[in-house]
This record gives structure tokens, sequence and C-alpha cells, in this order.
């Protein structure tokens, strides 16, 4: 799953076309891979990132940029709150957000 959460966002980063765009998420993904293991490991958790992850590309397939943006920002400001959650030992933690 790790994988494919991987290759899914960069995908899109190398679809920018613009070099920065995935050199620096990489650096930052390596520093946060550990973490992100830990919400993905949940099969709630895994199936909460299937199904943003489907609402992103159907947002792409239109090209809806407003789209785009307003779903991959629900995705990521998600995180720190399903993180905090698996860290504190809630069962619960991918269903939060």
């Amino acid at each position: 799953m790790r994988r494919l959460d991987y290759d899914f966002h960069f995908s899109i980063f190398r679809a920018a076309g613009y070099d920065p765009m995935v050199r620096e998420p990489r650096r930052i993904w390596s520093l946060s891979d550990a973490y992100r293991s830990l919400y993905l490991y949940e099969p709630a958790g895994r199936e909460r990132v299937v199904q943003e992850h489907d609402a992103i590309i159907a947002a792409l397939r239109r090209h809806d940029l407003d789209e785009v943006v307003e779903h991959v920002d629900r995705h990521r400001a998600k995180v720190p709150v399903q993180l905090a959650a698996v860290i504190e030992g809630d069962g619960t933690a991918a269903n939060r957000g």
C-alpha cells in the first residue's frame, strides 16, 4: 500500500513537468514515510486513502483544477489528525477527519 500511495502522488508530481515539483516532495516524503505507514497499516485508513485518491483522479480527468485542489487540500489536512489518533492509540484513527 505504501508503494501504491507513493506512486500515486509522484505520478501527479511528475506530470507537472517541473523537476522541483518532484525533488522537494521526495525529500519531505522520505522524512515522513514512517508516520504515513502508521495510518496506512489500518484497513479503514487504506480504504479512506483509496476513496480520496479516486476523487482526485476523477477531478483530474475532468480537468477541474479547483476541484483537484479542494480534494488534495482535504486529503493532506487529514494526515495530522490521523497520525495523532494512531499515536494516541485510538483504534478509529483512520476514520477521523
